[in-house]
């Protein structure tokens, strides 16, 4: 988990690789919702998420993969792939 306190949202990652995005609405549990929740690995047996780390100022995640390839993902954009490199 990580918590952006700029834009007030928390980045939840389960342990299937799901990522959800949960926008926090200050004194009001009720009215906080997932705006986003994305799963890039659901199909792909072969490779799947291993490390995952909110970049607030990029408002985007880096993710590190089991084959050993990071990955900058755009939330916005349903988890777009940025930019991809081989560790």
């Amino acid at each position: 988990m990580d918590l952006d306190r700029d834009r007030n949202i928390l980045i939840c990652r389960s342990k299937l690789g799901d990522i959800s995005v949960v926008q926090l609405i200050n004194r009001s549990v009720i009215k906080s919702a997932i705006m986003e929740t994305i799963n890039s690995y659901d199909n792909n047996r072969e490779d799947g998420l291993a490390r995952f780390k909110w970049l607030s100022r990029m408002s985007c995640y880096c993710e590190g993969t089991q084959k050993g390839y990071l990955r900058l993902r755009d939330v916005e954009k349903g988890g777009e792939c940025i930019l991809m490199l081989q560790t």
